[in-house]
Order: structure tokens, then sequence, then C-alpha cells
């Protein structure tokens, strides 16, 4: 037998295991949208492991030991990360990611230099902070969204000097600077994939919901401001009407769907 002849085995088997990583945490009674948050993150650290893998082995190779060092520690913390979501601890694990990440950035944009552009990877750590972390961890989410910001004014107020900078030739700047961009771009291409599902699982359950019961175009717009996580007066700023018309509807669609709160009406859309 050929390796050819066990390469579709070889492939199932990997993507088995790459499944078991992403779902690592996400238990029976995880609602769907937890479950793909936790599904995102495992992907997000997994993803960000083997980036900070390839850069170990680029920055061996341009015999830059201190970034290649830099690189295996900050790999071996979104591993750790990994760990901490197969325990549950997830609020944990985002924030050791953040830090890790803002970290990381901020030592490599000021070993290497401004013109390497690693500066550019703080953007995405303000959206994936807002991702990776619920509505309950507010504290820990405004803590880790001035890390980036704090990495950042620290590399212009010192002029992305350190007390020690690599020596790297134009072609490996160039070549540092394309990788960004494309680290950048995927993982905010993975961002934007992740609310690309939550909408159609919403929208393919509201459907099933909107077939099944007599729901108004104004109760169904009520509901996807309560998904959004609004309360009575917000939505009723957002949909341009008084706070108890939103009251009267919500009682209305409380009686069409047979629950009797918030919580409730959540979980039957999400799920």
């Amino acid at each position: 037998m050929t390796i050819l002849d066990t390469y579709p085995h070889n492939k199932n088997m990997l993507k088995n295991i790459l499944k078991k990583i992403s779902w690592l945490g996400i238990t029976n009674k995880s609602l769907y949208e937890d479950s793909k948050r936790i599904e995102f993150s495992n992907q997000i650290y997994l993803f960000l492991t083997f980036v900070s893998f390839f850069y170990a082995a680029v920055f061996f190779w341009i015999q830059s030991y201190y970034l290649m060092a830099l690189a295996l520690s900050t790999q071996l913390l979104y591993i750790s990360a990994l760990i901490l979501n197969s325990f549950g601890r997830f609020k944990w694990a985002s924030f050791l990611v953040i830090a890790n990440a803002a970290t990381a950035i901020y030592l490599a944009s000021s070993i290497t230099g401004k013109d390497v552009s690693g500066q550019v990877l703080f953007v995405f750590l303000f959206p994936l902070t807002n991702m990776l972390f619920s509505k309950k961890d507010k504290l820990l989410k405004r803590i880790c969204l001035t890390f980036p910001l704090i990495a950042f004014v620290l590399l212009e107020v010192t002029n992305y000097t350190f007390f020690y900078q690599a020596p790297l030739s134009p072609p490996v700047i160039k070549a540092l600077s394309i990788s960004v961009f494309i680290m950048t771009s995927s993982i905010l291409y993975f961002m934007f994939q992740f609310y690309i599902h939550i909408f159609q699982h919403v929208k393919n359950s509201l459907n099933q919901i909107v077939s099944i019961y007599p729901l108004t175009e104004r109760e169904v717009e009520i509901i996807l401001e309560v998904l959004k996580g609004k309360n009575n007066k917000d939505a009723g700023l957002s949909l341009f009407i008084e706070e108890s018309t939103v009251k009267n509807h919500l009682k209305s669609i409380f009686k069409k769907l047979n629950v009797k709160s918030r919580t409730e009406l959540m979980a039957k859309c999400m799920n």
C-alpha cells in the first residue's frame, strides 16, 4: 500500500483531530451562540499557535534567536489557552490570549522596527476581544481592550526601539511585512465568517418560528432587537416606537411562543 492509498484516511483523521480541538469545552448544555464562540476561540488559538511556530521557524532561519524564543514562548501560551478552554475557563483563556498577543506584537515590533508593520496586528485585537468575551465579562473585556492601545502608544512614544534590534535585510523586512498583512486579513476573515454563521442560524430559526407561530413583522423586529441584547428602551429607540409599545409587543410574543422571559425567548430562537 502506497502513501497515496492512505491519503483520504489520513485526511479524514486530520479533520477529526481539528474538529475535536475546535469543540474543546463545548457541552450539551451550551447554547448555539456560546458553542460557536467557543469553537471560534479554539480555532483562533490553534491558528495563532501555528502562526507562532511558522514565525519561530523563520526567525531560526534568519538566525534571530531572540525573536525565535519570543515566538516559541508565545506559542506555548496559546496552547495553554486551549487547555484552559477544555476545562471551561473561557474568560481566562481569552484574557491570556489578548494579553499574550498584545505583548508579543509589542516586543516583535520593537525588535524588528516600524518598517515590518507589525503594529498593524493590533487592529484585529479590538474586534477579537469583543468576540471572545461574553456580556457578563465587561470588566475583563475593558481591561483587555486597553492592552493593544497601551502597547501601540508605547511603540510610538519609544519610536519602535528596544534594548535589542534585529539586523534584518530589506528582503526579509518585505517578506515579514507581507506575512503581517496575510495574517491580519486571515483573522478578520475568520471573524466575518463567525458572524455570517450566527446570522444565518438566527435567520433560519426565525423563519422556522414565523412559519409555525402567527408573528407580525413588528414582533419579528422586536425579537431581533432582543437577540442583540437590547432592553425595552433601546429596542424602542432603534425601531422608533415607545418603550410601552415594546412591552406590549413582548407580552404578545411571549404568549404566542409560550415563553415566560427574554432568556427563554432567546433560547428558543437560538436553538
